[in-house]
């Protein structure tokens, strides 16, 4: 599919907190009629909880949404395509470690290191993305020494070679998926730092280093919000729903950084609506991270 000449443009109308009383069909009828976005669409969406995207649609319809959701008492924001753009990519750590009580000492895979301080971290977003493996290929029929020389020594198979053995009659068994565990470290001053499993030792961990990604990813987590008290932590990747234009998101370095789309979409737009709740509590404080 093509990508959409208007894609900056795309505005992604957002539920927060429903209006009390209105919930399920009558806030999905609420918001068809005041934005033009499909009913049957909308009440299919609103039976996951939210926080949610509604529908991608036009900043006017987008906007006229929020409105409503908000005059009959709930809450609502309507980010762009290129704010979720703006972010930029992800800062992946290699390593870190406190220095005293009111800073940490950042490693990067790419980059001069960093000190950041506790007191600037806002947001912690842990999730879980699927990575899949190579394809294992077992050879049935016709494909004899050539073949085998396709597939490599020690039957070595790459996702190319297991595409070339369905080609001279192999067998390939069904894709099989890892769990690769992320954490992005949101900042004051919109740097996004992440802590990537398949790339990072956990040495800051200490003795309560475990012996599985998804325990140590958790335990990182807490070690963290213990430095961080006041950050906020979401972990409710897992009950997200991604837009369909969440395929044409273009960040910097994204082969590099490894980055999962839809986690690094969905990080970025949770952040914008921290933002946005927060702005109605207390101003953002100014940047607490520096180059070292």
């Amino acid at each position: 599919m093509t990508e959409p000449a208007d894609r900056p443009n795309i505005t992604y109308l957002s539920l927060i907190t429903p209006p009390p009383g209105v919930e399920g069909d009558a806030l999905a009828e609420l918001v068809a009629r005041m934005t033009g976005l499909d009913v049957h669409t909308l009440k299919l969406r609103l039976r996951t909880p939210p926080p949610l995207i509604l529908g991608e649609t036009t900043r006017e319809q987008a906007g006229a949404g929020v409105r409503a959701i908000i005059g009959a008492g709930g809450d609502a924001f309507a980010p762009q395509f290129s704010h979720i753009e703006a972010f930029g990519s992800s800062l992946k750590i290699k390593d870190l470690e406190p220095e005293g009580s009111d800073s940490i000492r950042i490693a990067l895979w790419r980059g001069p290191e960093c000190t950041i301080r506790p007191s600037g971290i806002q947001l912690l977003v842990r999730g879980a993305v699927q990575i899949p493996r190579a394809r294992e290929v077992r050879v049935e029929r016709g494909f004899g020494l050539q073949g085998a020389a396709v597939l490599g020594v020690g039957g070595a198979v790459a996702v190319a070679a297991a595409g070339a053995a369905e080609g001279a009659g192999a067998s390939v068994g069904p894709r099989q998926f890892d769990s690769s565990h992320r954490l992005d470290i949101h900042m004051t001053d919109r740097n996004i730092f992440q802590i990537d499993g398949d790339k990072f030792a956990y040495r800051a961990l200490g003795k309560q280093r475990g012996h599985s990604d998804l325990v140590n990813m958790d335990r990182m987590l807490d070690f963290l919000h213990h430095l961080a008290p006041n950050a906020i932590v979401d972990t409710y990747f897992k009950n997200w729903s991604p837009p369909p234009s969440v395929r044409f998101l273009r960040l910097p370095d994204v082969k590099l950084n490894n980055e999962n789309p839809t986690f690094a979409f969905y990080s970025r737009w949770a952040a914008l609506m921290y933002r946005h709740v927060m702005r109605k509590v207390a101003p953002v404080s100014p940047s607490t991270s520096s180059r070292a």
